[in-house]
């Protein structure tokens, strides 16, 4: 970030259950002014891995980055939702630096489960071009289910 803060987002099972049926996963955002003392957040989860589509092993995508605006690190990651007709979905999700400065033990701190951003203004368009692009040259990828606002 632009005050020097480390930011490293992953996947975890920590919450996971004895129940063979489910896999639960959430992913993470652990932050550090100086490479040695870490901090966790929550950034999404927990979800169902299991649902996951099976691509010679469950797969969530290669959709996943890290960047920073400012103070703020923006995380961009899947996770599988309970519509098995869509299992997964990508999400772009803004966090703030000092949200993530509390101090914590290991494992402790979990914040609010944060709520999927919905794009607009130029980010929207920009998102809208893209999907149009993609959409004409492989049009079984998606769905008819796109907001509108995308498609303009």
């Amino acid at each position: 970030a632009a005050d020097g803060t480390i930011g490293v987002t992953y996947y975890d099972l920590r919450d996971n259950t004895s129940d063979p049926a489910t896999l639960l996963a959430s992913h993470w955002l652990a932050t550090s002014p100086d490479g040695i003392n870490w901090t966790e957040q929550l950034v999404s989860g927990p979800f169902d891995l299991a649902i996951a589509p099976n691509a010679l092993g469950l797969f969530l995508g290669d959709y996943t980055g890290l960047t920073s605006a400012g103070n703020s690190f923006l995380p961009f990651f899947a996770q599988t939702q309970p519509d098995l007709a869509d299992r997964t979905n990508i999400y772009a999700l803004p966090l703030s630096a000092p949200l993530v400065a509390a101090k914590s033990a290991r494992y402790s701190y979990r914040a609010a489960a944060s709520q999927p951003v919905v794009p607009s203004g130029e980010w929207a368009r920009l998102i809208g071009e893209n999907i149009r692009r993609q959409r004409h040259h492989f049009p079984d990828r998606f769905g008819p289910d796109l907001p509108p606002e995308l498609l303009r």
